[in-house]
């Protein structure tokens, strides 16, 4: 009872409290009547504080499901600045409502409509996120502003989606979202937006690993130099459990460099010439053509080309300077391209090369190795075409790049994936493809020179391409 009067004359001795009908007042006598409590601002200078909690502190609140007695519990999260309350069945979820700031203008409003809203990339538990983002149209727009937004992720927790401040439309827009970080988890990751004076959640499925199967190879060329297990520098690397989780013996590995779920799907012919009949009917997304290989019709330029033009990748390294291969060189490089002969052990890797920056590292600036020291250079070719990735130390010409709108990569040695079976340093000329014990690729020394990157670049590429197969 002590307590109570304690507590009684606390609240007395701060304000003035009031009651009228039922209804009561803080520094008012005369309470709302719609209102069972009002609370008035002395002196016009104070407000009302809520539990001031971060995010992890709210969702670990969790009422239960259809909970009634706290639909409508209200906090403030300290991490996203809003306002957060909970709303009992149907939604049983965390709601926000997050305001824009004063600025003496009428602020935005408009109606999203989140079940139009688009994505671009993937998230893929325990891979930060890359390149991945989502837009919402929304409707009746006033042309008003907007401030800048950090939206955390629920469900799958550990991502952040974000919007720079800005100006809404008159009359309809979109809005475009980045979202960064690492999902702690498979399942929905999910988004919820409060702009312009309208609100809705965005959801985002969270996978297990990028499917491998998905990226259907097809290796034609001299062996071992393709996709041809254990025995060559790709295979080596694509089998192995640390770097590519499904192939872990019992299930994935979740320390695993690139989390995946099933097996590559890869076709291997062992052709100097051919074998690429079914390119454009066999569901391939890669094509990888090794030494020696050469096409030996135009019609098989016009089938490599549609490959490419449909969204197929292609890594093309065979060496070959034969009359059909050149011209589908030329579709790339231009058609005044030539190719000549690269006299040097090593080229070396454009900085500028986004190409060559990935999931196993950045290669800019490094050196790519020539296993026999006498390959092909390009020159004469058109630039505004090209990206150049690695270029002649001894003449200056382009002995590797990448198509600047289809993903068509050419290198001008046949034995860039040669390997050894032994970590760097990796003396001699031949086997410029470097792994370390583990038989991850690493950027080391070969030949005596280092800071060669054979591995790392060809892997980026594969990776990329294993990801737009999604």
């Amino acid at each position: 009872m002590r307590k109570k009067i304690i507590l009684f004359l606390c609240i007395f001795l701060l304000s003035k409290l009031y009651s009228q009908g039922g209804k009561i007042g803080i520094d008012t006598s005369n309470p709302h009547q719609k209102t069972v409590l009002d609370i008035v601002s002395k002196g016009n200078n104070t407000g009302v504080l809520f539990p001031r909690l971060k995010t992890s502190d709210v969702t670990s609140i969790g009422p239960a499901m259809g909970d009634a007695l706290v639909d409508g519990l209200w906090v403030y999260n300290t991490d996203t600045k809003c306002y957060n309350y909970w709303a009992a069945a149907p939604q049983n979820q965390w709601l926000q409502i997050c305001g824009t700031p004063i600025t003496g203008v009428s602020t935005g409003s408009a109606v999203l409509n989140c079940a139009g809203a688009t994505s671009t990339g993937n998230l893929v538990n325990g891979q930060a996120a890359s390149g991945v983002s989502f837009t919402i149209p929304y409707t009746a727009g006033n042309g008003g502003p907007y401030a800048a937004q950090s939206i955390a992720s629920t469900g799958v927790t550990g991502l952040t989606a974000t919007i720079a401040a800005g100006n809404l439309n008159n009359g309809s827009g979109s809005l475009t979202y980045t979202v960064s970080g690492t999902p702690a988890s498979a399942g929905t990751a999910s988004f919820a937006v409060t702009i312009g004076g309208s609100t809705c959640t965005v959801n985002f499925t969270v996978n297990a690993g990028y499917d491998l199967s998905k990226l259907k190879i097809l290796s034609v060329g001299a062996s071992p130099f393709g996709v041809d297990g254990a025995a060559s520098g790709l295979g080596a690397v694509m089998n192995n459990p640390f770097i590519f989780s499904s192939y872990y013996p019992g299930g994935s590995n979740p320390a695993a460099m690139i989390q995946t779920t099933g097996q590559w799907s890869v076709t291997r012919r062992v052709v100097g010439s051919g074998g690429i009949n079914d390119l454009n009917i066999g569901g391939y997304k890669l094509l990888l053509v090794s030494y020696t290989y050469d096409l030996t019709s135009a019609a098989e330029v016009s089938a490599v080309q549609t490959f490419v033009n449909n969204g197929g990748t292609v890594i093309w390294y065979s060496e070959t300077t034969a009359s059909n291969t050149l011209n589908m060189i030329r579709a790339y490089a231009g058609a005044g391209a030539t190719q000549g002969t690269w006299s040097d052990c090593f080229a070396y890797n454009i900085p500028s090369s986004s190409a060559l920056n990935g999931d196993f590292g950045d290669a800019r600036n490094t050196l790519l190795g020539n296993d026999a020291c006498t390959s092909r250079d390009l020159s004469n070719y058109d630039s505004s075409l090209i990206e150049a990735m690695s270029v002649s130390q001894t003449t200056g010409n382009v002995v590797a790049f990448k198509s600047k709108t289809k993903e068509f990569y050419w290198f001008g040695d046949g034995g860039v994936t040669r390997y050894s079976g032994t970590v760097p340093p990796v003396s001699g000329n031949t086997s410029p493809w470097l792994l370390d014990g583990n038989k991850k690729p690493v950027i080391g020394q070969w030949n005596g020179q280092g800071n060669v990157a054979n591995s790392i670049v060809m892997m980026n590429i594969i990776v990329k391409a294993l990801k737009a197969a999604q």
